[in-house]
C-alpha cells in the first residue's frame, strides 16, 4: 500500500463529489428533480451569469445643438461641432436623438480639468521627461493649437503642442451611419524630450449621469457582458483590458485568481480576455445605440467601461485608449530594475468607428448582427454549408502524460489509438457519430513531456498507421480527427529556455507562473514567435493528413525582446497570420482572437459567462451570435464542471455543442501528472452521461443546425428566447414552474421548447 498525500486526498474527494452529483442527473428531458438544485437554479438566474429581464422606458433627448455648428451630414447622421470645447454632437436623423458627452455648462460634479477632458474630441497623455510622470492634455486646452480643415464629409485637425513638443493630425469622416476618427501613424511627431503615451477619443461620448438614462454598455468580456446604468456605488475601478490580452513581453503578469473584491466569489474562475475589438452603448433598449469598433491599431488598444462612482465621478462612460507607450521594468543590474517608459513609439494607425443604431437594432443582438455582417464583408468569417441533420460532439482523448517519479519521470499511457477507436465506435453505435475527436498526448514524450518541435508519434500510444486508421474512421462517420498541441507555450522540460523562450523588455524569460508548489510545472514559458511559425509549418508539411488543434495559439499575442531579433506585438500577429495564409491552414483553437477567425475550424471551449466583475449586471451570448452558423463552437467540458442540468440548458440557450475530455485508463492514473486536477476522465464512468447530455442538446439544437442567431432576449424573469434564421425560436425556462407563452406553446419547468419566431411577442 502507498500513503496518500493531501493533494491525492483532495483529488479523490473531488472525484467522489462529481460522481455523486452526476449519479442524480436526470435523463431524457432537461429538467431538475433534486430540491437543492431547484433552490440553486432560482438563485442562479438572478446572478450576472444570465441576462436579466428589464423593461426600458422611452428615452428623451438630453442635448441640443445650441452653440454648435453643423459641419458634416449624411443621409442618416449630422455632426455638429463646438470650436470652444472641441466637442461634437451627433444627430441621428432617423429618430432625432442627439448623442453627446456632457452638458456644455460645467456640471457640478466635474472640476474644470475633468469637464474639459469629458467634452473634448481627444485627450492625450504624455510622459514629462523632467518628472518622469504622466500628464494629460485635452484638445480644447490652450496647450494644444488646432487648425481644422472641413470638407463635405470629412475633417482634418492639425494639432501641435509647442510647449510639450508633440504634434499629430486627427482625421474624422462621416460615412452613412458611421463616424470614423483616427490618427495616421506618420503624422505623430515628438520634437522635445516629452514622450506621447496614449490617445483617447471622446472618452465621455454616450456617457450617462448615474441612472438618469435607462440603458447599458456592452463589454466584450467572455461571451459578452452588460453594464447597466445604475446609481453611483463605491467601485474601486472599472473594466479596463487590453484587446487580445496581455503582452507578456511588456506587461507584469498578475495572478489570475486574485479577485481583490472586484468579482463575485461564488464561482471563482479566471477572468476572460478581450478577443473582439469593440464595445457598445444603448440608451433605451430598441431605441438608440452605438457600436464602437477599433478598425485599426487593436494590438495596442485597451477597452474601458467605467461605472458611475469610480473616482467619485458620477458618470458611466466607455472609451478606447490607443497605447503608444507603456511603462516597464528596465533592468539596470542583475538584481535591480527601474520603471521607465518605452523608448520607441508603438507603430499605430489608430482608427475608431462609431456605428449608430436606431429602433429594433439598438440592442446587443442588433450589435452582434451588424458586427457579423462586417466580418462577412471582410471575409473574416463565412456562412457554413454543412447541412447536417444533427449536431457534432467534441471528444478530447488524453493519450499519454508525463508522470512524476522519485528519481526520474516516466510516461503514463492513458489511451492508445486503438482504445480511442473503441471509444469512438461505442459512441457512434449510440447515435453520436458526428464527432470532433481531438487527441492530446499522441506525440513522443506525452502531452507535457514532448520536446518542442517534435512531430513523431508516441509508439506506446500508437503507430502512424494506427493513428491514420483512427482518423479515417472518425471522418468516415462525418466527423473530424485532430492532433492536439501547444505551440505557443511549454514547460521547462520541453524547451531550451535560453534559446526558445521569448524575452521581456527586462531581458527575463517571458513566463506565467502560478505560486503553487504542488503543481508539477508551475511555470509556463512563452515561445519566440518565429519558432512558433516554424513549428506550424513543420506540422503542416510532415503531418498533412491530420487536422490540428492548436490549444494556445489562437488567443496569445505578445512581443519578444531577444537581442538583435526584437519582434513587436504587431509583427508577431503578422508573422502568425501570414504563416496560416501562406499554407492555407484552418485549425481548431480553444479560443480565437478576431484576427485568427479566418483560420478557425471551430472554437473548442467558448466562454459561457462574463468574468463576473461586480459592476457587470448580465451575461449575454454576444460572441455566440456572431459565430453561430459561421464557425462551430463547443461548451466547456461537461465532465470538468459544466455538467449540471442548468449547464445543459445554457448550452441550448447559447447554441453550444457538448464537449468531454476522456481517457481509457482509471482516474487514479492521472495522479502525480500535470493534469491531476482534472479528477475524472475515465470514459466508462461518463459513457451514459455523454449519451444523455448529447441527445438532450441534439434534440433541440438539431432543429436550428447551421442557422444564424438573429436575436437573443429575456422575455420574462428566467425565460430566454433565441431566434434563428430558419424561423425557429428556442425558449428556455429556468424557473421552477411551467410558463405558458400562448395557447400552443408551454415551456415546462427547467426545460425548453421550440416554436416559430414571433411567439410571445
Amino acid at each position: 500500500m502507498f500513503r496518500l498525500n493531501k493533494a491525492a486526498i483532495c483529488c479523490l474527494c473531488a472525484f467522489l463529489v462529481i460522481t455523486l452529483i452526476y449519479t442524480g442527473a436526470s435523463g431524457g428531458e432537461a429538467n431538475v428533480s433534486e430540491n437543492n438544485e431547484v433552490v440553486n437554479a432560482q438563485y442562479e438566474i438572478n446572478t450576472n451569469r444570465h441576462t436579466l429581464f428589464v423593461e426600458s422606458p422611452a428615452v428623451e433627448n438630453r442635448f441640443s445643438t445650441d452653440n454648435f455648428q453643423k459641419k458634416l451630414e449624411s443621409d442618416i447622421l449630422e455632426v455638429w461641432y463646438s470650436e470652444e470645447s472641441t466637442s461634437i454632437r451627433v444627430v441621428d436623423k432617423r429618430s432625432g436623438y442627439i448623442w453627446g458627452c456632457t452638458q456644455e455648462e460645467q456640471p457640478e460634479n466635474l472640476n474644470k480639468k475633468w469637464h474639459a477632458k469629458a467634452n473634448s474630441l481627444c485627450t492625450i497623455t504624455y510622459v514629462n521627461k523632467e518628472t518622469n510622470k504622466e500628464e494629460e492634455v485635452a484638445l480644447s486646452e490652450s496647450t494644444l493649437r488646432k487648425e481644422v480643415l472641413w470638407s463635405d464629409n470629412s475633417a482634418l485637425f492639425k494639432v501641435s503642442g509647442r510647449r510639450i513638443g508633440i504634434s499629430f493630425e486627427i482625421f474624422m469622416e462621416l460615412d452613412g451611419d458611421r463616424l470614423i476618427i483616427g490618427i495616421d501613424d506618420g503624422t505623430v511627431a515628438e520634437e522635445k524630450e516629452n514622450l506621447l503615451k496614449s490617445v483617447i477619443f471622446l472618452n465621455f461620448f454616450g456617457s450617462t449621469e448615474q441612472d438618469s438614462v435607462p440603458g447599458y454598455f456592452l463589454i466584450p468580456d467572455g461571451c459578452g457582458a452588460l453594464m447597466r446604468f445604475r446609481e453611483s456605488r463605491a467601485y474601486t475601478s472599472g473594466f479596463e483590458k487590453k484587446v487580445y490580452g496581455s503582452d507578456f513581453g511588456v506587461d507584469k503578469v498578475a495572478e489570475q485568481m486574485n479577485l481583490n473584491g472586484n468579482r463575485t466569489d461564488d464561482y471563482a474562475t479566471p477572468a476572460n480576455q478581450v478577443i473582439l475589438p469593440l464595445y457598445g452603448i444603448v440608451h433605451g433598449e430598441n431605441q438608440n445605440g452605438i457600436l464602437a469598433v477599433i478598425e485599426n491599431g487593436a494590438e495596442y488598444a485597451s477597452i474601458s467601461a467605467v461605472p458611475s462612482g469610480v473616482s467619485n465621478i458620477d458618470y458611466n462612460r466607455a472609451y478606447i485608449t490607443f497605447n503608444y507607450r507603456q511603462f516597464y521594468d528596465k533592468r539596470v543590474s542583475k538584481s535591480r530594475t527601474v520603471t521607465v517608459p518605452q523608448e520607441e513609439l508603438n507603430q499605430i494607425d489608430a482608427e475608431l468607428s462609431f456605428r449608430f443604431l436606431s429602433g429594433e437594432e439598438a440592442n446587443y443582438s442588433g450589435m452582434a448582427l451588424r458586427y457579423s455582417e462586417k466580418l462577412l464583408e471582410e471575409n473574416i468569417i463565412a456562412k457554413k454549408e454543412n447541412n447536417r441533420e444533427k449536431i457534432p460532439v467534441l471528444i478530447n482523448i488524453m493519450g499519454s502524460e508525463v508522470k512524476k517519479g522519485f528519481l526520474r519521470n516516466s510516461l503514463s499511457v492513458l489511451t492508445t489509438a486503438k482504445q480511442a477507436m473503441n471509444i469512438s465506435s461505442l459512441l457512434a453505435k449510440s447515435g453520436i457519430d458526428i464527432q470532433t475527436l481531438l487527441f492530446s498526448g499522441g506525440l513522443s514524450g506525452g502531452y507535457s513531456g514532448s520536446s518542442y518541435g517534435t512531430v513523431r508519434f508516441e509508439k506506446k500510444v500508437g503507430s502512424s498507421e494506427e493513428f491514420k486508421a483512427l482518423s479515417d474512421y472518425v471522418k468516415k462517420n462525418g466527423g473530424d480527427f485532430a492532433l492536439s498541441l501547444r505551440v505557443s507555450t511549454a514547460n521547462k522540460d520541453q524547451i531550451n529556455i535560453s534559446s526558445q523562450a521569448a524575452l521581456t523588455r527586462s531581458k527575463d524569460s517571458a513566463l506565467y507562473e502560478i505560486p503553487n508548489e504542488t503543481l508539477m510545472y508551475p511555470a509556463e514559458y512563452y515561445i519566440k514567435p518565429p519558432l512558433i511559425t516554424e513549428y506550424v509549418d513543420k506540422i503542416n508539411n510532415e503531418l498533412p493528413a491530420y487536422s490540428v488543434n492548436f490549444e494556445d495559439l489562437g488567443y496569445l499575442l505578445y512581443s519578444d525582446y531577444t537581442r538583435n531579433r526584437q519582434i513587436s506585438r504587431k509583427q508577431s500577429k503578422e508573422l502568425l497570420t501570414d504563416a496560416f495564409e501562406k499554407i492555407g491552414l484552418k485549425a481548431y483553437f480553444s479560443s480565437a482572437n478576431e484576427y485568427m477567425l479566418p483560420y478557425t475550424k471551430a472554437v473548442t471551449s467558448i466562454p459561457v459567462t462574463n468574468s463576473q466583475y461586480m459592476y457587470e449586471t448580465d451575461t449575454v451570448p454576444f460572441l455566440q451570435m456572431i459565430l453561430k452558423g459561421r464557425i462551430d463552437y463547443y461548451a466547456p467540458y461537461s465532465n470538468q464542471g459544466f455538467y449540471s442540468d442548468l449547464s445543459v440548458l445554457k448550452m441550448i440557450e447559447y447554441g453550444a455543442y457538448p464537449s468531454f475530455i476522456l481517457m481509457e485508463a482509471d482516474n487514479f492514473e492521472i495522479y502525480n501528472t500535470p493534469i491531476q486536477n482534472m479528477f475524472s476522465l475515465n470514459f466508462e464512468n461518463w459513457e451514459e452521461n455523454i449519451k444523455d447530455i448529447y441527445h438532450r442538446v441534439n434534440k433541440v439544437l438539431a432543429q436550428v443546425e447551421d442557422c444564424q442567431i438573429l436575436f437573443h432576449r429575456t422575455i420574462m424573469d428566467g425565460v430566454a428566447a433565441v431566434g434563428y434564421s430558419n424561423g425557429k425560436t428556442i425558449y428556455i425556462n429556468y424557473n421552477e414552474t411551467a410558463v405558458k407563452l400562448d395557447e400552443s406553446l408551454t415551456i415546462p419547468e427547467y426545460n425548453c421548447a421550440v416554436g416559430d419566431t414571433g411567439n410571445a411577442f
